[in-house]
């Protein structure tokens, strides 16, 4: 059985939930549909009691989750080769916007130009460890 905390998260799709989510989400549906109170204005008891209901439907899910393999999926941590994927990702786009927002000869001073330089180039061999480890 999987058990959720407060504050664990379950991958739905690819997108990060945890029962506090699923719970303040379920609260908004509540308070658009029915008029109930939003979230905002739950005491704390009542938020508890909200995400521990979240959680058990958090649970049920997981419990399904082997007839749909690889769609989703409980843990509180990302695995080692999310933080390299979306490492590598982040450092593309600060590379993107390094090239995009500072190009060479056409804005910055010499010294700015250089400094950039070897921070494009500091960040290329980081991007480079990071597929390498990927093998």
């Amino acid at each position: 059985m999987v058990y959720l905390a407060e504050n664990d998260i379950m991958f739905v799709n690819g997108e990060p939930v945890s029962a506090r989510d699923l719970a303040a989400a379920r609260q908004q549906l509540a308070h658009e549909s029915a008029y109930l109170p939003p979230w905002s204005v739950l005491t704390t008891d009542e938020q508890a009691t909200a995400i521990l209901a979240a959680a058990g439907d958090l649970q049920a899910l997981a419990r399904i989750a082997p007839a749909n393999p690889g769609t989703w999926h409980a843990r509180a941590l990302p695995t080692v080769e999310e933080i390299r994927a979306r490492a590598h990702a982040e450092i593309g786009d600060v590379l993107d916007t390094l090239r995009s927002d500072c190009l060479p000869g056409h804005g910055p001073n010499d010294a700015q130009s250089n400094t950039l330089a070897d921070v494009r180039d500091l960040l290329a061999q980081a991007k480079y460890a990071l597929s390498r480890a990927a093998r």
